[in-house]
């Protein structure tokens, strides 16, 4: 209790964006104070974050070692791509407009506080941690708080999904649940539920079985929350942390293989994660996503090469000619799979890169924790690579809320790497 308290009165500002921030789209804190644009409680903290991180020494440039340099130039890389991508469809803003009939910013100037600094104030946390947690009880303490932040938002998306009546596909009283207590879709709030399972299973290898309630608490409202694609997500994040983290891993390898597969298609689970359907076809699975959206974006870009190259910029899906043309093209703002909507924002010139960059840093990741040996560690691989899986069923890969906590996340893993090669050389 002695360093929680003294970790939040070193670090406020970061401790209250962790917990504020997946609140930050309630209809309470989403009002804009005294009626300004832009001035809501969470890009204040933002805002104060930063400027404690500024008047503790932030750096941008003379940066201390390479892993604090490398951490840097990815994140400079994911600001300049979705700035490029942000301000190609600015241009392109009136088009956007009058195709979209949906919730949109009704000026360029709206849709610049709305959909770049808001989004690009996401990146503070990582930043802050980046260079102003140094000490190993410091990263532990950060992560019990996330843990917190986690759970805080998980009770209130409990309440608001626990009751509601759900009918295969059919989740409109859900949804209307959500947006009326989270202001947020349910898959939203199951994305956020989902990055911290990992972390709770984490957790509980390290610290002991006193938290399995946390992690089956979590479970629950994960659940309730009704989306698919975050359950399938946070099973494969949890085998993550099952096969790395746990000492008796290789002998029970082969007993999660024939576990996985019976939890998955018993008849609880599988109408969970198949919505219902009956004959549980690639296209019934992804809720006609498929027909719908996936094979006419993917013919659309393959049958223009400056398309498939460049990508037409954020809310691409918006900008294609099937989104107008083709009858049955389910009209959303982004692809419902996170590749797809990469590859679709930003061409092969971005996605092609991004792809090699994930794949380095988690093989390098998993590597280092061999050295590390602490489980919590590898719950927040496993974050990672729940989000990673999800993503096949939607989320965003450049700044979104959705992956709003994921970036503290990755901040931590690079301060444990750092810490044990600095613990190496002493």
């Amino acid at each position: 209790m002695k360093n929680l308290r003294s970790f939040f009165f070193k670090h406020p500002f970061l401790v209250l964006v962790l917990f504020i921030g997946p609140f930050s789209n309630t209809p309470l804190l989403s009002v804009n104070i005294l009626g300004l644009p832009g001035m809501k409680v969470f890009n204040l903290l933002s805002l104060a974050l930063m400027l404690s991180w500024i008047l503790k020494g932030g750096r941008i440039i003379h940066l201390r070692g390479t892993i604090e340099t490398k951490a840097m130039l990815f994140l400079f890389a994911i600001v300049f791509l979705y700035s490029i991508e942000f301000f190609r469809s600015l241009s392109n803003y009136d088009l956007i407009d009058s195709r979209y009939l949906g919730r949109f910013p009704d000026s360029p100037l709206g849709f610049f506080f709305s959909y770049w600094v808001k989004n690009v104030l996401y990146i503070i946390p990582f930043v802050y941690i980046l260079q102003h947690i140094h000490e190993k009880i410091e990263a532990n303490v950060l992560l019990m708080f996330l843990m917190a932040s986690y759970l805080c938002f998980d009770s209130v998306s409990m309440y608001a999904g626990y009751g509601v009546a759900t009918s295969g596909l059919d989740r409109e009283a859900l949804l209307l649940s959500f947006m009326g207590t989270l202001g947020m879709h349910y898959n939203n709030a199951s994305t956020l539920i989902m990055i911290g399972i990992p972390i709770a299973m984490g957790i509980v290898y390290q610290f002991g079985i006193k938290y399995s309630g946390v992690l089956l608490f979590m479970f629950i409202s994960l659940f309730l929350a009704g989306s698919r694609g975050a359950m399938v997500g946070a099973i494969a994040g949890c085998i993550v942390v099952f096969l790395m983290g746990n000492k008796m891993s290789k002998k029970l390898f082969f007993l999660i293989l024939i576990i996985f597969p019976m939890v998955l298609f018993s008849d609880s689970l599988g109408q969970f994660l198949t919505g219902g359907v009956s004959d549980g076809s690639a296209d019934e699975m992804s809720s006609g996503r498929m027909s719908s959206m996936w094979v006419p974006i993917m013919n659309e870009l393959f049958g223009d090469a400056y398309k498939l190259f460049f990508g037409l910029g954020l809310l691409g899906i918006i900008q294609t000619d099937a989104y107008v043309f083709d009858p049955f093209f389910f009209q959303a703002v982004h692809a419902h799979n996170a590749y797809i909507n990469l590859l679709l924002n930003a061409g092969l010139v971005a996605f092609i890169p991004f792809l090699v960059v994930v794949f380095i840093f988690i093989k390098r990741s998993l590597r280092q924790g061999q050295a590390i040996a602490e489980p919590a560690y590898y719950g927040l691989i496993g974050s990672v690579v729940a989000y990673l899986a999800a993503s096949f069923f939607g989320r965003h890969f450049l700044l979104d809320f959705d992956n709003m906590l994921l970036f503290p996340i990755i901040a931590l893993i690079v301060v444990y790497i750092r810490l044990e090669k600095l613990r190496d050389k002493e």
